[in-house]
């Protein structure tokens, strides 16, 4: 809407009905140097179609960290044809990807998991953590069920930041080993399902 010359001392008027309040009554307007606040980088919401994690299913090693013993293999049992294989018998064996986030919103991680040597105890079973601005927001261990057997699990997680990391490690005093795939990050909302 056009505001005209005369509506603006129209209301100049009201302000200042006296030309002995005129000091007291200026009209200003704002300085063309201020500047406006910064608009945060990135989106405003989540994508409801994107999987944050690339390379979910370890078809080499695209995108992903390996640490210890762990790497991209075609030794997946009768389901997958590709996944991560750890197996922690010198030391800790992991998997890590760092993905965008949205501050504040609710994800979803999941993935599907196979234990080829039962865990002795909890100590042996795999933790998986989501950390965003150098803290954890998010940590869940794999439980075992039976051998050989690839299960699903998931947890949710809001991060803080715009960049947050998904680290999987198998820890084991004894012989541990698992296969890990179908890696995926999602937006947990209802606004998707609609």
């Amino acid at each position: 809407m056009k505001i005209s010359r005369v509506s603006i001392f129209a209301a100049y008027a009201l302000l200042c009905p006296s030309p002995a309040d005129a000091a007291n009554c200026r009209l200003t307007t704002p300085s063309s140097t201020s500047s406006a606040a910064a608009a945060p980088s990135g989106p405003s919401q989540p994508d409801c179609f994107a999987n944050y994690i690339q390379n979910k299913y370890f078809a080499g090693s695209s995108y992903w960290s390996f640490g210890g013993d762990a790497a991209p293999s075609t030794d997946c049992g009768a389901i997958f044809s590709t996944c991560a294989k750890l197996i922690a018998d010198s030391g800790p064996a992991s998997v890590s990807q760092s993905f965008d986030t949205v501050p504040g919103f609710t994800y979803r991680f999941s993935l599907g998991y196979m234990y080829t040597v039962q865990p002795a105890s909890d100590a042996d079973k795999v933790t998986c953590t989501v950390t965003s601005g150098g803290s954890t927001v998010a940590s869940y261990q794999l439980a075992y069920l039976s051998l050989n057997d690839f299960r699903g699990a998931g947890f949710d997680f809001v991060p803080t930041t715009r960049k947050s990391t998904l680290t999987c490690t198998l820890t084991s005093a004894a012989m541990g080993t698992v296969r890990l795939t179908q890696m995926a990050v999602n937006w947990d909302s209802d606004t998707c399902e609609g």
